[in-house]
């Protein structure tokens, strides 16, 4: 059973920030938050946006994924604002004899981040991986990413192995 809501307050941010599973409304604004993750990130590049729009479609649909925003409502009245996703993939493996989570994307607006938004969404991403019966979660970044490897080693990850890729071209 997927956990699909949960109000999470961040120690800067104005307001509050809920964190919920994605719908078909949000498929641009997430698409533009992982375009800015390509402009902050070298050696980042992203597909065509109507092939991530695809796997957008598939992701929301599917079981085997959990794709979470971070919304913070101003409390003025105004409508909330979508500041961040964070894209999880479960499966089965074979050396846990069980489901594995593997967060793939944690993306803040950056205007929002260093606010509790990618704790809020990391902190939501690890209770829907727990219910859903995982054995761990697993979360990457790059080698020289040390404000994210401070964040995921405080929320209670652990680095414990050194990821290897190995890309094609298409």
């Amino acid at each position: 059973m997927m956990v699909e809501t949960a109000e999470t307050p961040a120690n800067s941010v104005k307001g509050r920030v809920n964190v919920r599973r994605a719908t078909w409304r949000d498929k641009e604004q997430v698409l533009n938050l992982l375009q800015q993750l390509q402009e902050v990130t070298p050696g980042v590049s992203m597909p065509p946006r109507y092939q991530v729009g695809r796997i957008f479609d598939q992701h929301i649909n599917s079981p085997l994924y959990a794709l979470l925003v971070a919304e913070v409502n101003p409390g003025d009245g105004r409508k909330p604002q979508l500041v961040g996703v964070c894209s999880m993939a479960l499966r089965s493996t074979l050396s846990h004899a069980g489901v594995s989570a593997l967060i793939d994307e944690v993306v803040v607006a950056e205007e929002f981040r260093q606010q509790g938004v990618a704790s809020a969404l990391l902190e939501q991403a690890v209770r829907v991986a727990e219910a859903a019966g995982c054995r761990e979660v697993e979360v990457s970044t790059t080698w020289d990413n040390e404000p994210a490897r401070n964040l995921y080693k405080k929320l209670g990850f652990a680095e414990t192995g050194i990821w290897l890729e190995r890309h094609f071209e298409r």
